[in-house]
């Protein structure tokens, strides 16, 4: 029996009962093909957007990590910790640019004149604050200050100013509208606060919270960056924080400098709370919200330098009591 072998392919020719060799796909194998690439695409690409999340979540906390280990550092040397805003004006500095040396930051510290005003402040076209002198450093980002989560990335746009997303306890929110100078936090203002202070305990207690950045706008489209801003002397109410105000989008920009609009926060209302944050004129008394942009709550810092991730939904009292240095309140869990 005679065996027909097939030629070489250069030999091929009509006349041979053998089929050429397939040398590529079909239109309908390519589309099935794409097919499937998309839909393991559109499964994957959630589990890497969350595991992305994830290990940014993480290193926002080491950066609270961080803030919690310069804290005691801090206190260790002075018996104390930072004020939340200095006193008397105009040296208003927040707690964050005293951290700096035990942030590996001493360069950037050195660079700060704590004698003069932290930043400038204008009424009109007449400076009464003058903040030159520390306008380098204020325009400096300092990594651990900023949450990786956050797009702003430190700088709002149009704003020299380097920010913040890591704001100090001013308190519970609950006296005088959260008035700085009275408030039951552990910084406010023209107090350095001592641990022997904090009679609720460390554990219980909590000394920083991350906040997202504003968005530079004054139109009220974006409410959770933008700030309500109400008159001069009054504190919040539930009608001065729905009428007759001002929006204010810089929330954040200046690490260097404390007051809620910059570097303090406090517990009147939960985590992401849905209605925009509500500050006077002198950002001295607020109603405002830690905030973040990791799904289902934010990372705080307590006293005693461990961070925690709190849900939005924390029961209000328990977040309230959070937040006060001395109220003999029973902290019964998250």
């Amino acid at each position: 029996m005679k065996i027909e072998r097939c030629p070489a392919k250069s030999a091929w020719s009509r006349h041979s009962t053998c089929p050429p060799s397939r040398t590529g796909f079909s239109l309908v194998e390519v589309l099935v093909v794409i097919g499937v690439i998309g839909m393991l695409a559109a499964l994957l690409l959630p589990a890497v957007q969350m595991a992305r999340e994830s290990a940014r979540r993480m290193q926002c906390c080491q950066n609270l990590h961080q803030i919690g280990l310069a804290l005691h550092e801090f206190h260790a040397t002075n018996n104390c910790f930072p004020m939340g805003r200095g006193a008397p004006n105009p040296v208003a500095f927040s707690p964050h640019p005293w951290l700096l040396p035990y942030l590996d930051q001493a360069n950037l510290y050195a660079m700060i004149d704590f004698t003069s005003a932290p930043a400038t402040f204008t009424n009109g076209s007449t400076i009464i604050y003058s903040g030159a002198n520390n306008f380098p450093a204020a325009c400096t980002m300092v990594p651990v200050f900023l949450c990786p989560s956050d797009p702003p990335q430190g700088k709002i746009s149009g704003i020299a100013y380097a920010g913040t997303n890591y704001v100090a306890d001013a308190g519970s929110g609950q006296l005088d509208g959260g008035y700085l100078t009275t408030s039951d936090g552990v910084f406010q203002t023209g107090i350095a606060i001592k641990i022997s202070d904090i009679t609720d305990g460390t554990t219980n207690t909590v000394a920083f919270s991350e906040r997202t950045l504003g968005n530079g706008l004054t139109n009220g489209v974006d409410t959770e960056r933008e700030m309500y801003q109400i008159a001069l002397n009054d504190p919040p109410s539930v009608t001065e924080c729905s009428s007759g105000g001002n929006w204010w989008g810089q929330r954040g920009s200046k690490w260097i400098f404390g007051n809620y609009g910059y570097t303090l926060f406090n517990h009147a209302v939960r985590p992401n709370n849905r209605q925009p944050d509500c500050v006077n004129a002198t950002q001295q008394k607020a109603w405002t919200a830690a905030r973040s942009l990791h799904p289902g709550g934010v990372s705080i810092l307590m006293c005693d330098g461990s961070t925690r991730f709190i849900s939005d939904s924390i029961d209000f009292t328990i977040w309230k009591d959070m937040g006060s240095r001395n109220g003999n309140e029973v902290i019964g869990g998250n």
